[in-house]
This record gives C-alpha cells, sequence and structure tokens, in this order.
C-alpha cells in the first residue's frame, strides 16, 4: 500500500530552505490544530481504515514555526519552515496530494516529477492548472472525467467531515436564512444577501431573521454590512467566527442558506448546509458543484443576483413553501449525490488503486477513464 503526502497549506516559507526546525515538538498552529474539520482528513482516515493507503503525512508549510501533531499512529501532520524539508521524510510510494498551488513548490514538484513520484492535485480555488506537474487534477466542478492535454481531471467528489454536520429533525429552525458561512468579504457576496434583506422589508413588510457568521475581511460592500443592520433595524445575528460544531448548530437553525459569491472553488459551506438539510440559493453555477444545482428542488440559482429586489423575490418564495419534510429531503439528496461512504470513498478508491497499481502513467489512466 502506498503512503498519502497531503500538503495542505502554506503560510509562508522561511528565506532559504536550510532554515532550522524541530520535527519532534508539538506544534500549535492553528492550520494544524483544526485539520480534524476537513473533509480531506476525514476521508484519508477512512481510506487508512478501509486499507486503500498505509498512512497519512500531512503538511503545513509556515514559516512561524514548526513541530507535528501526532493525530494517530497511522496519520501525522507536520509544519515545517519550507516545503524543501519534506524531502527528509519521503519514502518510496508515496503519493503526493498538493491541495492548492503555491509559489514557493514548484522546484518541489519538479523533483516529484523527476523522482516518478505520483502527484494529484487539488485546485482549491487557485489558477494552477496550467502547471505542467499534476497527473491527475481532482476537479470538483466536473461531473465526467475530461482530459486536459496529457491529463486526466477528475470529476472529484469533496468531502466534509459527516458527523460535524448531520441533519437534526430535532432542532427548531428559527433562523429564516443564514448567509454565506465563510470569510466575510465583497468577493463573498455577503452584502448582497443583507441588500436583499432590506428590499425584503420594503416589499412584504416584514423583517427576515437571518444569521450571518464568519470574520470580516474588508471591502467597500462589506464595510457597509454592519452600518446597515443598525439603520434598517434588521433582525441578524452576526456570532462572528465560530467554530465548526458551532456553526453546524447554526445550519440546524437555519431554513434557507444563501450564497451570492463569485469566487472560491465548491465552498464547503454549501455542502455543509444541504447536509444540514438547508436548501440553498446561488449567485451562479461557476463556482460550485455539478451535485448542488442540478436538482432544483434543493437549489434555486438566483435570476439577478445584483438586483436585490429579485433576489428578495426568490427568498421569499422559498419560505413560502418551506416545510420540515423538504429540509430532511435536501440532507437526503445531499446524502445520495455526495456523501462520503456511498459516493466520495468509492470513487477515490477506485482512483488510488488505479495510480497504485500503475504509478506515474498519465495515458494509461487516460484510458481507464475512457478519455
Amino acid at each position: 500500500m502506498a503512503r498519502i503526502v497531503y500538503i495542505y497549506t502554506s503560510l509562508g516559507n522561511s528565506p532559504t530552505p536550510h532554515w532550522p526546525w524541530d520535527i519532534e515538538k508539538a506544534s500549535t498552529n492553528p492550520n494544524a490544530r483544526n485539520l480534524p474539520d476537513e473533509g480531506f482528513f476525514y476521508m484519508w482516515n477512512r481510506l487508512i481504515e478501509k486499507k486503500v493507503i498505509d498512512s497519512c503525512l500531512s503538511v503545513v508549510e509556515s514559516s512561524k514555526g514548526s513541530g507535528q501533531i501526532c493525530y494517530s499512529d497511522k496519520h501525522l501532520c507536520v509544519v515545517m519552515p519550507h516545503i524543501d524539508h519534506l524531502h527528509e521524510l519521503l519514502r518510496d510510494g508515496d503519493i503526493i496530494v498538493p491541495r492548492g498551488g503555491f509559489r514557493p513548490w514548484p522546484p518541489f514538484l519538479e523533483k516529484m516529477n523527476k523522482q516518478k513520484r505520483g502527484v494529484l492535485f487539488y485546485r482549491a480555488a487557485t489558477h494552477r492548472l496550467k502547471w505542467p506537474y499534476w497527473d491527475v487534477v481532482l476537479d470538483d466542478l466536473l461531473d465526467k472525467p475530461v482530459r486536459f492535454g496529457e491529463r486526466l481531471h477528475f470529476p472529484f467528489n469533496k468531502p466534509i467531515v459527516p458527523n460535524l454536520f448531520p441533519f437534526r429533525p430535532e432542532v427548531k429552525r428559527d433562523f429564516d436564512l443564514i448567509i454565506n458561512a465563510s470569510h466575510i468579504h465583497d468577493k463573498k457576496g455577503q452584502w448582497k444577501a443583507i441588500n436583499a434583506l432590506i428590499a425584503y422589508r420594503q416589499k412584504f413588510g416584514k423583517h427576515l431573521r437571518a444569521c450571518l457568521p464568519g470574520g470580516f475581511y474588508g471591502g467597500v460592500e462589506t464595510r457597509q454590512i454592519q452600518n446597515k443592520v443598525r439603520q434598517h433595524g434588521l433582525d441578524v445575528s452576526i456570532p462572528g467566527m465560530v467554530p465548526r460544531a458551532a456553526l453546524s448548530h447554526l445550519f440546524s437553525r437555519s431554513k434557507i442558506y444563501i450564497h451570492l459569491g463569485v469566487a472560491g472553488q465548491n465552498d464547503r459551506g454549501v455542502m455543509e448546509a444541504m447536509s444540514s438539510g438547508c436548501p440553498v440559493i446561488l449567485a451562479n453555477t461557476q463556482f460550485h458543484a455539478p451535485f448542488q444545482y442540478k436538482d432544483p428542488r434543493y437549489c434555486k440559482v438566483t435570476a439577478n443576483q445584483h438586483d436585490a429586489f429579485v433576489v428578495a423575490q426568490e427568498i421569499h418564495e422559498m419560505l413560502e413553501k418551506w416545510t420540515p419534510e423538504w429540509a430532511e429531503a435536501t440532507a437526503k439528496y445531499y446524502q445520495s449525490e455526495n456523501g462520503v461512504e456511498n459516493v466520495v470513498l468509492p470513487k477515490m478508491e477506485k482512483l488510488l488503486n488505479y495510480c497504485i497499481r500503475h504509478p506515474v502513467d498519465r495515458e494509461a489512466i487516460l484510458k481507464e477513464y475512457g478519455v
């Protein structure tokens, strides 16, 4: 069996690859500590349990310290000041899985290609698809395998941690709306949902009860959100950044999830909301997995994200037909289309088994998937 080397993120790197580091000390890096909330972490652990892979080494590159967190005897997370330190830890048969493409990484990736190590790339809202290093691109915006040049773009199903976002029928849904649970920024579109709440009051004569979790990250429109909430007397709860367990309960208390962002890639908030039983309103289909918008029973793609009164009308129509049964049907739909056990794992198991049997054979894997 192979080991997965999951290069999770880069938070900046040291000025030189020879920067000292201490792998033995316990890391306090927040990205490493929060890794168990990530769907990839859960997926790798389940693939270990299913004996598809032997173990997983998760990697965080950070200029602010080093160390490790041992999550189990099969899953170690290391924090290193420069990606080149990873050479010290590699072993034969490793499959490299970078999440995103960060500027310090190309020299390391070139060496991986020269050493004939398989490299599976998850795009993660970066523009690194054209980098030559990837043997397979895990693309969660596709619904079928596609050939791009000499590479397979695999229709990946991005996982979430299922036990973090269950459907809770016993919880009262006292929020009409939960607004894009993410960093609050102009490109994430939360400000458009706030404008729609103002338009809703003007059009229907009542305030909706809404929740806006997340940290404020600036932007011309975003900086006006809190003033608008106060000025118009909106009934919007703004709890700030909350742990994912607390976010899960906010989803369970909400009827509809609205995401009017125009950036990112398959933001996990949409999946977590659907898993929790929230039908969704999206700005467009460009940045989302096909299963999220293909069935209009569970998703409304707004006719005009820039017209607050259009969005307000669409929110009104969804709330008028909302029932507890609809919430339950949404959660079941999500599980049927993107459940970890029945969808994500079988597809990844097949892909990894092939990659282990036929390492670094791009043409062969294209033929295997019929493209």
